[in-house]
Formats: structure tokens, C-alpha cells, sequence
């Protein structure tokens, strides 16, 4: 099943637990997939912004699959935290729930729940 994306991909990596890819695009941006279903691939969100436009040619797992890293074609390499508990715990601890609102213009995707404990 082909993943297409708004730019060409240079570089792939599948998490270790093998749910999630990874691809690192031409446009400065890392776009996460879920691959749990393989003949139903989906973004998993927005495409993260690695670069000021530089192409990002190299994407990796650690291997707990919490980080990320991409590095570009100007030579930074970005460590992104994919911890959705540690995502929650801070999201709360800053802004509190979500809204029903807020839930629908940041992550569509999955169905509304509240996330910190009250």
C-alpha cells in the first residue's frame, strides 16, 4: 500500500515494535505513519517541522521507540520525544484538559477522551 505524503521521501524507518514509520521529506519535515493496519497506513498527525526547509535525509528509532531522530541536509540532527504518556503529563501539568474543541483541531484523528486526572 503506497504512503503518499506532500514531498519526496528521502529516508525510512520503522519503530522497533514495528506500529510506527517514520519518513524524513525534501520539505524539512518527518511525517509519523501508522502502519498497524498495512493495508490501512494513516498519518499519525501533522508532519513534525524538523528544518528551516532543508531536506531531512536520515530518520531513526531509539530502541524503546520513545525518541526519534532526524538528521538534515544542513547537518542538525533533532531528537524528538514520542512518549505519549510523558506528551499527557505535560500537556496537563501546562494547560490543563483539552477541550472537546481543541481535541478536534489537534488530534482529529482519535476519539475525544479526557486525558488528565481530575
Amino acid at each position: 500500500m503506497p504512503l503518499t505524503g506532500g514531498s519526496a521521501v528521502l529516508s525510512v524507518a520503522f519503530s522497533p515494535d514495528g506500529h510506527t514509520l517514520a519518513s524524513g521529506n525534501a520539505d524539512g519535515t518527518v511525517q509519523l505513519w501508522d502502519v498497524t493496519g498495512p493495508a490501512h497506513p494513516r498519518p499519525l498527525g501533522p508532519p513534525l517541522t524538523a528544518t528551516n526547509g532543508y531536506a531531512v535525509d536520515s530518520v531513526a528509532f531509539s530502541p524503546d521507540s520513545h525518541t526519534l531522530a532526524s538528521g538534515s541536509a544542513d547537518g542538525t540532527i533533532r531528537l524528538w520525544r514520542l512518549n505519549v504518556r510523558y506528551a499527557i503529563e505535560r500537556i496537563c501539568a501546562t494547560a490543563g484538559d483539552l477541550t472537546l474543541t481543541q481535541w478536534h483541531v489537534h488530534i482529529s484523528q482519535l476519539p475525544y477522551q479526557p486525558l488528565c486526572a481530575h
